[in-house]
């Protein structure tokens, strides 16, 4: 009993970035079984956070083999580089008000389902928090992470804020979607893509 009573205050004690953490390793395999081309945001408080799984062709000079895989020595190296790509490459804000980045991990494991990951993947995987002054209300993604294979030229993000839940699929073509807007909102964005296409 006092064992759990231990384990229950731990968690208690957690802060909220350790606690979002844990629920998006909760999530079925967030890490290297995160499929490629997808991603997820969970929607926190005044927090977003975000689960990414990234084509490594979308990057320069950090496969210093050219075996199309990012090895954990790569990553090391070139982790600072490719913290900075993802920072700049990918937006989340509330709206047009930025977020502040407050945590971004990388990493980048062998896919157990693909024998030829063995020296690494084609894929790593971005864990990252953006921290707002308030809940957000509508929160934009904005991405240009594209590689260089038909098959890494979108990216489908699953939102969900409490009991609700949206799908986007970004492209070159549509590299921007705004979650849990209003119908007004959806109408005039509709309008404004029929003018403007």
């Amino acid at each position: 009993l006092s064992h759990r009573r231990n384990a229950v205050r731990g968690i208690l004690r957690l802060p909220s970035l350790a606690v979002g953490l844990l629920m998006l390793a909760a999530e079925p395999a967030w890490a290297h079984l995160m499929p490629a081309q997808q991603g997820t945001l969970h929607i926190l408080g005044n927090a977003v956070f975000a689960v990414f799984s990234l084509p490594l062709s979308a990057l320069r000079g950090v496969d210093d083999n050219g075996d199309g895989h990012l090895s954990a020595t790569e990553l090391l190296a070139h982790e600072p580089v490719i913290r900075d790509e993802v920072s700049r490459r990918i937006r989340i804000t509330d709206g047009t008000r930025a977020g502040q980045l407050e945590f971004l991990q990388v990493t980048a494991e062998p896919d157990e389902r693909d024998s030829a990951s063995t020296a690494g993947s084609s894929h790593f995987v971005v864990l990252m928090k953006s921290g707002f002054d308030a809940p957000p209300a509508l929160v934009r993604m904005e991405s240009d992470f594209w590689g260089a294979a038909a098959s890494e030229r979108e990216l489908s993000i699953k939102a969900t804020r409490g009991t609700e839940a949206e799908v986007a699929v970004l492209t070159p073509r549509r590299e921007s979607h705004s979650f849990f807007q209003s119908r007004s909102q959806v109408a005039a964005g509709y309008v404004a893509d029929q003018l403007f296409s």
